[in-house]
């Protein structure tokens, strides 16, 4: 892998799924050279591409061949049509001559012909061909399978590109061409049978009506449709050039599938360039859109939690347990209390509306709840006692763009009070005051990794050099609390280490275990493509790198 310029990874990072108010779903974007190194694959196993006979009256062509290509133009209108490069290793055709019905042979060695074709689509139906995709996809539940394939039934070999193609040795003349096109046309047909266009597939697409039957866990991956089929050109950085042809440049450009999602009603069906989907070295790209990624799964609060459970399980939560005043004789009370405070309290229900995220920006996150708690003790009795707790907790999540992490980041604050005075209305003296502060921040990183089989899963990581709890007295005053105030510095010490022990052994577990539930979900392509290095992207789409399973 090259090292990249930053002006190379600005423009990956860039690319943006939202245009004008309409969201582009899920892309999958396949290199020119991605697609050609199967072409080639595809070549060696089949026997249809590597002849071409084909004879009409007295003109004909005996030809081998070599691994057909293909070269994507670059004027990205949306359009899914490439050019197809047919290469003559050897062979003969037998054309008219300038005069007369007789015919020439022409040497056809070295000859490159380049044409326009599309992109096609059809449904795999039932047999052994789709049961054989079925199983490599390996998924369960109700859906098609579209298989993407050269379609030279839509081929434009009228309109052949006459600056790439090359006739060495031969200066055609009007009526050759119009032959060897129209012979060309024939060749054409005869590449459009069944068997042929299983030889021209590079790729199978899943698409489902009830993707709930698909990936119970996260219905908003399996795509309902694929929306498009379009070219997508690569772009120089900085000088914003485009290259076409079988060139190194030209090996960049795209295509480019637009897949849908239950989660997004109006989808966008073509993508204007916002950013170069691949670099250099990157066979393709899966791109999924943050209202797919977030939105839909990673924030949804039903039925799985998710993101939104770093909120419930890092809550603090602060109870004023008990209060009693023993007056007894002397000349001040003895005050007995007690109260508990920590994070992730089991006595909570998980409620979305309370513990889901706030979007403050694309890629900014936020939350915060608080709550107090009272105790009191009766003014009948010559002293009055009161206690009052109150917590509060805050967070903030953030994508880390161009790595594969999510960070979070949260503080909770504890305040405690607690007064004794008299029962005097007119002359109230305050004997005693205590008041704590406690504040504990923390942070969590998670890590989404995808097998080579596209499940994606996450780690959940703690450091401890981001922890921290600082807890001390900031206000006492009255009878000697001396003895108060070291009973609550072994507290604070043995608090700060049952928080910390709690994050370990608890919350991040709880935590690593709610979220794998992102293994449910398999990207599309799975039993195609090999995929690796998932990375957000400067507004939160979630990018992982393709390569062809063949290229293993």
């Amino acid at each position: 892998m090259p090292d990249y310029s930053d002006d190379e990874i600005h423009s990956h990072l860039r690319v943006n799924l939202r245009e004008s108010g309409s969201v582009t779903p899920q892309v999958v974007a396949l290199t020119q050279d991605t697609i050609n190194y199967n072409l080639k694959v595809l070549y060696h196993e089949n026997q249809v591409f590597k002849k071409i006979n084909i004879s009409h009256g007295t003109t004909s062509i005996q030809a081998a061949t070599k691994a057909g290509q293909i070269s994507i133009p670059t004027d990205n209108k949306a359009g899914h049509t490439v050019f197809y490069h047919c290469f003559f290793v050897s062979g003969t055709a037998k054309l008219p001559a300038q005069a007369g019905n007789n015919t020439v042979d022409v040497d056809l060695k070295n000859w490159e012909f380049v044409f326009p074709v599309d992109v096609g689509k059809i449904k795999m139906e039932r047999g052994s061909s789709r049961d054989k995709v079925a199983k490599e996809m390996d998924r369960k539940g109700e859906f098609e399978i579209l298989a993407l394939f050269l379609d030279f039934t839509k081929n434009q070999i009228s309109s052949y590109d006459r600056s790439m193609s090359k006739f060495p040795g031969h200066d055609l003349q009007p009526n050759q061409l119009q032959s060897f096109l129209g012979l060309m046309q024939e060749w054409a047909k005869s590449v459009s049978t069944p068997e042929a266009q299983n030889a021209a597939t590079f790729s199978y697409v899943l698409q489902t009506q009830k993707p709930q039957t698909v990936s119970p866990e996260a219905p908003m991956f399996p795509p309902p449709d694929l929306l498009n089929i379009q070219t997508y050109p690569y772009m120089t950085p900085k000088t914003g050039q485009t290259e076409a042809g079988l060139t190194k440049a030209g090996a960049r450009n795209m295509l480019l599938f637009i897949l849908g999602s239950n989660v997004v009603q109006y989808p966008a069906k073509s993508l204007q360039w916002m950013g170069n989907l691949v670099m250099d070295g990157i066979p393709g790209t899966i791109c999924l859109s943050r209202e797919v990624m977030w939105d839909g799964f990673l924030l949804q609060k039903q039925p799985a939690f998710l993101m939104n459970d770093v909120n419930f399980v890092m809550c603090g939560y602060f109870h004023a347990d008990k209060l009693t005043l023993d007056q007894g004789s002397n000349d001040y009370p003895k005050v007995d209390f007690g109260a508990s405070y920590g994070i992730n309290d089991a006595n909570r229900a998980k409620d979305g509306l309370i513990y889901g995220w706030q979007k403050s920006n694309d890629s900014v996150w936020n939350w915060s709840k608080a709550g107090n708690g009272s105790k009191q003790t009766p003014y009948s009795n010559k002293y009055w006692a009161g206690l009052d707790v109150e917590w509060r907790s805050s967070a903030s999540m953030a994508h880390q763009p161009s790595t594969n992490a999510v960070e979070c980041s949260g503080t909770t604050e504890y305040f405690f009070q607690l007064r004794v005075t008299n029962n005097n209305m007119n002359q109230p003296r305050e004997y005693a005051l205590a008041k704590m502060h406690i504040t504990m921040k923390w942070t969590l990183i998670f890590q989404f990794l995808v097998h080579d089989n596209g499940i994606l899963t996450v780690n959940v990581d703690f450091p401890q050099n981001k922890y921290s709890f600082d807890a001390k007295i900031t206000e006492q005053k009255g009878f000697d609390l001396t003895q108060f105030k070291d009973d609550q510095s072994k507290k604070f010490e043995e608090s700060r280490t049952k928080a910390l022990e709690r994050i370990q052994q608890e919350c991040v577990p709880q935590l690593k275990q709610d979220i794998a539930r992102v293994h449910q979900f398999t990207l599309p392509g799975h039993g195609t493509f090999l995929y690796k290095n998932p990375v957000w992207t400067d507004m939160g789409d979630l990018m992982v790198d393709v390569d062809y399973v063949q290229g293993s």
